[in-house]
């Protein structure tokens, strides 16, 4: 039982009213409501631990017994994500799966979706942007909202250049297979490998051909192991055929193939990152494959020129100028948001790979992109404001009607004073646009950041920090660097097998709202 004051009651004039109220307490629900808190004001999960919080809760009631931070996870877990039963992969029926959760979630808003390549998560997408597009939710009318799993797209490319294993990969596979084909042979390689003291623990292991990291890492282990294979094939009676057995070019050909994958490997782990921001990164590792794959393309080793020629093919389909649909421009807006970059970076490395006109195209595009983002922004941004003031007690004789309710200028006094604010109202709307504008050109005219004295700069911090100089920037930097670029952290959640670069989950996906 507590007292619940009259909502009519006004501070200050007269005596206070109240009623008396009947609440039932339960421990089930004070852990529904404390997870509910932590999600909505960001706390961390330790926060439950602290002893400020501990005298709180005892002072208010000394019944709940206030969970373990581990249990008060879990119970976010349960509120944040939802599962349900989808009946097929169609794109429509997907869609409605993730429509209905939104629901339940409260979510009438959609900024962008991140899923994997998926044909079915095309129609997903057209979907979504069909159902929420008619309610003003989307920004640019969803123009930007699917973002496409970046580790997903990579892990297609490299994959693709290794359809046609070369005959040194086979070869090293072949002999891993036969030390790892019974625990004697392996026992014995161990031995061999003790005499060149060499460390047992990092014995080679079969890769799994549909996982390319698996490959790389075979062949890593592979190549330190060398000396104890060439002592295998010395001593083993019963060791494999000649032809099957790498040669010293194949061990040199697995080298400079460990070297050019383990780029890709440490580009996919930055895209998968999920305790940092990622969607500022892509712009900086998309120059890096390109420039890599440029340089490997000349190189006189056939094992590599070959496989960057399939995978330069694979690039352009998803990453090429030849292919913008495919691309989504708000990735190369947040280099643009990055106070250390801004345009001109955009526009050199453009220049770098592209032709001269492609270059002024992709420039022209991106920076259309910005300025149109924030052109929406402040156009939300006014009409938030303004109903928040429509929704305050108005001023006798001072409320807003719609056009064709405002009688002409003659009219009596109360009506001239209805129309003059609305005359100022249309006149603030008219001047967004040259707001939203003078703002983009303020931020594009300021110094870049130093790269060198601010290599790590935390770009959020940054951001909140200028927000007062920035209030309409701020806002689209705010949630275009939420933007997770690959779906591979939410998979690898449900994942018994730790992370790996195949992906198998089709409509696992993350939102930024």
């Amino acid at each position: 039982m507590y007292v619940n004051p009259l909502e009519d009651n006004v501070e200050g004039e007269g005596d206070s009213e109240s009623s008396l109220m009947v609440a039932s307490f339960t421990q089930e629900n004070c852990r529904k409501m404390l997870a509910r808190m932590v999600i909505l004001d960001e706390f961390s999960f330790k926060f439950v631990e602290s002893e400020g919080f501990h005298q709180f809760y005892r002072a208010l009631n000394p019944k709940f017994v206030i969970p373990a931070r581990v249990t008060v996870a879990k119970d976010c877990f349960q509120i944040i994500l939802n599962f349900c039963q989808v009946a097929n992969h169609k794109g429509d029926t997907i869609g409605r799966a993730i429509e209905k959760c939104l629901e339940g979630w409260g979510i009438d808003r959609l900024f962008a979706i991140t899923v994997d390549n998926a044909s079915s998560n095309d129609a997903t997408i057209a979907y979504l942007v069909k159902k929420f597009k008619g309610r003003n939710e989307l920004v640019l009318d969803g123009e930007f909202i699917h973002i496409r799993c970046c580790a997903h797209i990579l892990n297609l490319i490299v994959s693709d250049a290794l359809k046609d294993l070369h005959v040194s990969i086979i070869r090293i596979r072949n002999v891993v297979k036969y030390v790892r084909s019974s625990p004697a042979r392996l026992q014995i390689f161990k031995d061999f490998a003790k005499e060149d003291k060499m460390s047992t623990k990092n014995c080679p292991t079969m890769d799994v051909p549909t996982r390319w990291n698996s490959t790389l890492t075979m062949l890593d282990r592979a190549i330190k192991c060398q000396k104890t294979f060439e002592r295998l094939e010395e001593r083993d009676p019963s060791y494999l055929p000649k032809n099957d057995i790498p040669t010293t070019e194949d061990w040199d050909n697995a080298k400079v193939f460990v070297k050019f994958l383990k780029t890709f490997s440490e580009v996919t782990m930055k895209f998968s990152a999920s305790m940092s921001v990622t969607s500022n990164i892509f712009f900086h590792e998309l120059c890096l494959i390109q420039e890599i794959i440029r340089e490997y393309s000349s190189y006189e080793n056939a094992l590599l020129s070959q496989m960057t020629l399939s995978m330069q093919t694979k690039f352009n389909k998803y990453w090429g100028i030849t292919t913008s649909e495919k691309t989504n421009l708000l990735l190369y807006v947040s280099v643009v948001l990055d106070p250390r970059y801004k345009l001109a970076y955009v526009n050199y490395c453009f220049n770098e790979f592209l032709e001269e006109d492609c270059a002024k195209i992709w420039m022209n595009k991106v920076e259309e992109a910005f300025r149109r983002l924030c052109d929406d922004y402040y156009m939300r941004m006014s009409k938030e404001k303004y109903s928040q003031t429509q929704s305050c007690t108005p001023i006798e004789g001072f409320g807003f009607q719609s056009q064709s309710e405002i009688p002409s200028i003659s009219s009596s006094g109360s009506y001239k004073a209805r129309a003059t604010v609305h005359d100022r109202f249309k006149q603030s709307n008219k001047t967004c646009l040259d707001d939203a504008k003078t703002e983009v050109a303020r931020y594009l005219d300021e110094t870049r950041i130093d790269c060198m004295s601010d290599e790590y700069l935390d770009l959020l911090t940054w951001w909140k920090v200028n927000s007062s100089r920035f209030k309409i920037i701020s806002q689209v930097a705010k949630d275009i660097y939420s933007i997770t670029i690959s779906t591979v952290p939410s998979e690898s959640a449900f994942s018994t097998g730790g992370r790996v670069h195949s992906f198998v989950l089709i409509i696992g996906f993350s939102l930024n709202l």
